[in-house]
């Protein structure tokens, strides 16, 4: 799923960090701070919805996208709540995937 990701957002003209788990999640995002996060809710070595909210308060401004194979309407809402601008289910087709990172990015 990263390297559908990767590709996908390098095909968008947008530069790339990526990490194993969630803590160097969080190292990259102080140290390079960059404008979008993309991110699973399942992590390892620290929980998704704690990286989401540590990454909201790295940077206020930062654009998260949370994807997930779990699609339960509690999950989703609590994400949400937590500072992520969008949630998309996967498997997702990746059409769809660059028309809503757009949309994103564009507003």
């Amino acid at each position: 799923m990263s390297k559908l990701i990767s590709r996908e957002i390098t095909w968008l003209g947008q530069g790339i960090f990526m990490a194993d788990n969630g803590l160097d999640g969080l190292r990259i995002l102080q140290e390079e701070k960059p404008d979008l996060l993309i991110t699973d809710i399942f992590l390892p070595l620290i929980n998704g919805f704690e990286f989401i909210s540590q990454a909201r308060k790295i940077n206020p401004e930062i654009i998260i996208v949370v994807y997930s194979d779990v699609n339960l309407e509690n999950l989703i809402e609590h994400v949400f709540r937590l500072g992520a601008n969008d949630f998309i289910v996967k498997p997702f087709d990746p059409a769809i995937f660059n028309t809503r990172l757009k949309r994103i990015l564009l507003s």
